[in-house]
């Protein structure tokens, strides 16, 4: 081979090679690349979205029942005298009526939750301490839920909170009967049925 043909061959393979080197280069180039997995957002209006809002409040509610059960724990034990308790129990309710009232406007799920906390609360503890214990007297436990029910009233009037004052007043007028029905002391639950509607109708 002479060295013309060995120039001319050299030439050719630097050539062919700085073709490859570009093909190369613009296949890397264009070479499409795997997109990273998202996880989907979820829309704020899917029912997993209202979920992931409703547990926390679901929770807290819990913690408060617990709290009640504690406390009856005690009073059952004789670490709390028996009127203490009661007492306890009664005030701790209500700070679960003033909760739920002072949640906003926009919450009414929270409301609901802290309302119905609230009644979980006292009901059972006036039932137990009516029926079972007789720490209280039925008279006593009328004027206990006709004090739930108008407080409910008073702290909802504010806002206009319909859901508190509707909470309150069926847990004390549901609780009355089922009192009434177990102790066949008609007239103070007779009492607390028309003190109720008076007030019902003067809100109103």
């Amino acid at each position: 081979m002479t060295q013309p043909d060995r120039e001319a061959l050299e030439c050719a393979v630097r050539d062919l090679t700085d073709r490859v080197a570009y093909l190369e280069q613009r296949i890397g180039l264009s070479a499409p690349v795997a997109p990273q997995a998202r996880v989907p957002a979820i829309p704020s209006n899917h029912p997993l979205a209202e979920m992931r809002g409703v547990l926390p409040m679901v929770g807290r509610a819990l913690l408060g029942l617990a709290g009640a059960y504690l406390l009856r724990a005690l009073t059952e034990s004789g670490t709390l005298p028996a009127r203490a308790g009661i007492a306890t129990g009664i005030a701790y309710a209500l700070l679960w009526l003033v909760w739920a009232a002072r949640s906003p406007t926009s919450e009414r799920l929270r409301t609901a939750i802290d309302s119905l906390t609230a009644v979980l609360v006292l009901c059972p503890l006036l039932w137990e301490a009516t029926v079972r214990f007789r720490a209280i007297d039925p008279g006593a436990a009328a004027a206990i839920l006709l004090l739930f029910a108008v407080f409910g009233m008073a702290i909802s009037w504010r806002k206009s909170l319909l859901i508190v004052s509707t909470f309150a007043t069926l847990a004390a007028l549901g609780t009355a009967a089922a009192l009434l029905l177990a102790t066949h002391n008609v007239l103070p639950f007779t009492f607390l049925f028309l003190a109720v509607a008076a007030a019902i109708e003067a809100s109103a």
